[in-house]
């Protein structure tokens, strides 16, 4: 591993997966709508064609927009024959880690299917949608149409000539990356069923609302299957941690006068490089823990795993299996990727305590397998989170802190800052 300094944490927002967080990729290809018809079926069972361009097969005439309800048409919608959709949305084609090339620099592969929203509007926002349709010669229906640079650039200029907005600001920094391809996606009614998986995954979100939760507002999505919840964690976790959602990183934020932060190693080295060192990361966390759980037989470990969709997705070998699916708890909104609309799934294991207990989990925290892991017993009385290279310890009061700090003086940082 490269040597760097622990406290090199605090110059970025977050320890974030670099699966999880925007990255390069290939370049964009040129993205003419695609005219291959994509198969539905209505309520009724009875099938139906969605059509992403009128290029191979003439629409019939739509009518007019409706003057009701959602207001009347605007000036971009009026050279169109088309159908308003119930929803639409743009977005990054979603991209995956698949590992690292011959200069060690991280490879990301498209996932066909998978898209990543950083726009989404029902019943609603009608110039974007106008915009994008007028590039992509959009009519009406479910449909989905990769967006070249040029035809976003194009939807552009459209839209901030009919008066900007949002989306026109959402847009012009995905105009700033250069490196994936952009999608646009139009619902026509939400209760036909698509054969098409870039609208099936706008409906996901969009029933989830995720689009309207703004930076601060603790939301939750808890797992259906209540028996990982088997007793009611997010009510004990909003009564002792009333101000946060459980995102490790934002804990030295809000609970800043109750906070310290130790060091894995000397010198505020980050990362072990000998079999020495690795024993020194684990001796300092074990030492600290033991400290904080006497008294404690239970421990609880929570970690995070950041996706575009509302549902957990697969997770790496390593993070399942220290956290199985079975151990998914909840997910919150993840905003440290905006425009992004990202959540992350919260898994929950309890586990037995005594000294080296979670030397696998810490392990895995220390080769940045894993992410956002709080370790706290089960009455969350004080929260632990390790990270590569140390640990943000949230104690009860100032006064645990304060003791807690001066127990391990030796370890802490030099900065005033204590990053």
């Amino acid at each position: 591993m490269t040597d760097a300094s622990a406290s090199d944490e605090s110059t970025t927002t977050t320890d974030v997966n670099p699966a999880t967080a925007p990255a390069p990729g290939t370049e964009p290809a040129s993205s003419r709508p695609n005219a291959t018809p994509v198969e539905s079926a209505s309520a009724d069972g009875e099938s139906s064609s969605d059509v992403a361009s009128g290029d191979e097969t003439e629409p019939e005439p739509a009518a007019a927009p409706s003057a009701t309800g959602a207001g009347a048409p605007t000036d971009l919608e009026a050279a169109l024959a088309w159908h308003r959709p119930a929803i639409h949305g743009i977005g990054w084609i979603e991209q995956g880690y698949v590992g690292l090339d011959s200069d060690a620099e991280p490879v990301y592969e498209q996932i066909p299917g998978e898209v990543r929203f950083t726009r989404v509007s029902a019943g609603g926002n009608y110039p974007a949608a106008a915009a994008i349709a007028t590039v992509v010669g959009y009519w009406g229906g479910s449909a989905s149409y990769p967006l070249s640079r040029d035809d976003l650039e194009r939807a552009a200029n459209l839209l901030s000539g009919a008066g900007g907005g949002a989306d026109l600001d959402v847009w012009r920094e995905m105009l700033d990356t250069d490196d994936r391809e952009a999608i646009y996606v139009f619902v026509g009614d939400p209760n036909r069923r698509s054969g098409d998986p870039y609208v099936r995954r706008l409906l996901d979100l969009s029933d989830s609302g995720r689009q309207h939760v703004p930076y601060g507002e603790l939301r939750w999505w808890p797992a259906e299957d209540a028996t990982t919840d088997p007793y009611p964690l997010i009510r004990a976790w909003t009564e002792a941690w009333p101000a946060v959602l459980p995102l490790a990183h934002e804990l030295k934020e809000v609970f800043e006068d109750r906070w310290v932060r130790f060091h894995s190693l000397p010198e505020s080295k980050r990362y072990a490089d000998s079999p020495d060192e690795d024993e020194i990361v684990l001796r300092r966390h074990n030492v600290v823990l033991n400290e904080l759980c006497d008294g404690v037989d239970e421990i609880l470990v929570i970690a995070n795993n950041v996706s575009s969709t509302p549902y957990p997705s697969t997770a790496s070998p390593e993070f399942a299996e220290l956290l199985p699916a079975h151990a998914f708890w909840t997910s919150v909104p993840w905003h440290y990727s905006d425009p992004d609309l990202l959540f992350a799934h919260l898994y929950a294991s309890r586990r037995p305590w005594e000294p080296g207990a979670l030397d696998d989990v810490l392990d895995a925290v220390a080769e940045e397998e894993m992410f956002g892991v709080i370790i706290t017993p089960t009455d969350l009385r004080w929260l632990y989170h390790p990270y590569a290279g140390g640990a943000d310890i949230v104690m009860p009061n100032v006064a645990e802190r304060d003791a807690l700090a001066a127990a391990h003086a030796e370890w802490r940082s030099r900065h005033p800052s204590g990053l």
